[in-house]
């Protein structure tokens, strides 16, 4: 079933959050058309105004399933409050048009600073505020960390690339990073981590700098889960995309220029907390099988970021 027009929702929830439709006019349109999760996100914005962002979700969701992933930033607006490092309060949605009004975050994403030429430090330690007070704000408890399940998606992996060497680009290193990797995680088995509610898709991506002030954005998911999950997501996503390969080191896949700026900032945990450690090497793994075998089904980011991650191997193995 379609969808209504943007064009027709936005004055109904403008109105619906007490704003005046005419006085705002559109100025940023973002539109995601992955064949899986078509976007729509737009800023509009009014002189002398907060400027605010219509979103509006074609990902397939039922209305009762939309209205839990609202609620779910709803909650974790209040529990982080008002300060530097926040989540967008929501003004009104409409859960059958899949569309939701929320306060405006119009600055650039961290990633696209990174890739301006920001400074990679000065970035790392705002994401590492941020992730600092969405855990924080959402607390679990500690516990002994336990791999197993990790290593059993590393043995899948590795079991299904054996059998067909063409399910992932260079498969030959794949499989010889995978098996350097399962030789390093029993290490970890039995140290203490800490829990709290997740992100989900935690990356530079979803962290908008609008002025002094840093947005999470994309709530997608809140289970309790060890912060590894979180850690590892979001500095494996920089280390393979952004960090140069003069950086890289031996014996580590995330390097200390990545680390060191964003756990100056994030005290929870360190660097050397079990579920990073673990889950970053399985995340490495995960996300370099996602990349497409074939040079003409790849984009160019996705090229680049597989050559990165072959040398991240490399250097980091010995291999």
């Amino acid at each position: 079933m379609s969808l209504p027009d943007p064009d027709d929702i936005w004055p109904r929830l403008a109105r619906a959050a007490g704003l005046d439709p005419d006085t705002y006019r559109m100025t940023r349109d973002w539109v995601r058309r992955d064949p899986k999760r078509k976007r729509v996100i737009r800023l509009y914005s009014a002189q002398n105004l907060p400027s605010v962002v219509f979103k509006q979700s074609h990902d397939g969701h039922t209305p009762q399933e939309f209205e839990t992933l609202v609620n779910n930033q709803i909650s974790a607006h209040k529990a982080l409050g008002d300060g530097l490092n926040r989540v967008p309060q929501v003004l009104a949605y409409d859960a059958d048009a899949r569309a939701f009004l929320m306060e405006g975050a119009g600055g650039d994403t961290l990633f696209d600073q990174i890739q301006a030429g920001a400074d990679h430090a000065t970035c790392l330690a705002r994401a590492g505020a941020w992730t600092q007070a969405w855990h924080s704000a959402h607390p679990g408890e500690r516990r002994a960390f336990q791999p197993r399940h990790n290593r059993d998606q590393v043995i899948k992996l590795l079991t299904g690339i054996r059998q067909d060497d063409k399910k992932v680009p260079d498969a030959k290193l794949f499989c010889r990073t995978a098996e350097a990797i399962l030789e390093e995680l029993d290490a970890y088995a039995g140290q203490e981590t800490i829990t709290a509610r997740l992100l989900g898709d935690l990356n530079f991506q979803n962290l908008v700098l609008d002025r002094e002030t840093l947005y999470g954005i994309d709530i997608t998911r809140y289970s309790v889960s060890p912060v590894g999950y979180d850690l590892a997501r979001l500095l494996v996503h920089h280390a393979s995309l952004a960090t140069d390969e003069a950086e890289f080191e031996a014996g580590q896949l995330v390097p200390s220029s990545v680390t060191g700026p964003f756990f100056r900032a994030y005290s929870l945990v360190s660097e050397q907390d079990p579920s990073f450690q673990v889950i970053s090497r399985v995340r490495f793994l995960n996300d370099w099988s996602r990349i497409p075998v074939k040079l003409l089904n790849r984009t160019l980011r996705q090229t680049t970021r597989l050559q990165r991650m072959k040398r991240m191997a490399k250097i980091a193995y010995g291999i």
